[in-house]
């Protein structure tokens, strides 16, 4: 079966600047894999990479075995990818569930059949109801987004994205400027998440990285520095010098 998720090789440069250095991955389908390292490694160009926001000046990108690497990131999400950006692109002067239905039409397109189909609209809808109910914000369906509380709108991010029905779900920094309890309800509903989907996610947050990951990778000036069980990745002297800041 092929991997969810195989990148092969990718660079890319900006201004003579190698952003991404010639990275491999290959994530298994139904896996959680947390890439990790410190600010300017090149994670969130990565993602970009990944979710056609960028195109690599060398390599390639698989997904479930379909060369993407010159898809526009719309037909990526219509392929079954969703992300998540460390800054929130929500509609602020939307309510929360003005902002899900949006999502919800992700895949299958803004068109009049789309919202002149019943069955079409109510299973959106359901979805939407249920999503808003899973993440703790059915309470706030009725909100404008700017009024809600910056922790809810990390999570209707999430929502968002897992509204299009994703098979591959990357999360750039999803418990940046959360507390601790709401950095530990995300790592509690990520780790519930179906392994019918794929999770990738970024994180500084190392107890949240450590609570999901499957696998990590740790990339250092835009190269693939190492990668390995979370077991390994502790027990890796390199990465304590690179990322941890030395021996513990």
């Amino acid at each position: 079966m092929s991997a969810a998720l195989a990148i092969e090789g990718v660079t890319i440069s900006f201004g003579g600047v190698r952003a991404v250095r010639g990275v491999t991955l290959e994530i298994a389908a139904g896996e959680r894999r947390v890439i990790i390292g410190p600010n300017g490694a090149g994670k969130t160009t990565l993602f970009n990479l990944i979710a056609g926001q960028l195109r690599p000046d060398e390599g390639r990108v698989m997904l479930f075995g379909v060369d993407v690497t010159h898809h526009r990131a719309h037909k990526r999400v219509r392929a079954g990818l969703a992300r998540t950006f460390q800054i929130s692109r929500l509609f602020p002067s939307l309510t929360v569930a003005e902002n899900v239905s949006i999502a919800t039409h992700g895949p299958v397109g803004f068109s009049p059949a789309s919202f002149a189909s019943p069955a079409t609209a109510n299973d959106l809808n359901e979805r939407a109801r249920e999503l808003l109910e899973t993440w703790g914000l059915a309470g706030e369906r009725d909100e404008v987004v700017a009024n809600i509380a910056h922790g809810n709108q990390r999570l209707l991010e999430i929502v968002m994205a897992l509204a299009t029905n994703p098979r591959v779900l990357l999360l750039d920094e999803p418990t940046a400027g959360l507390s601790s309890g709401e950095r530990d309800l995300v790592s509690m509903r990520l780790r519930a998440l179906s392994r019918e989907l794929t999770v990738i996610l970024t994180d500084h947050d190392m107890d949240v990285v450590f609570d999901i990951a499957d696998q990590i990778a740790v990339l250092n000036e835009g190269e693939l520095a190492a990668q390995g069980s979370p077991a390994a990745i502790r027990a890796d002297r390199r990465v304590h010098e690179l990322y941890f800041g030395g021996d513990e």
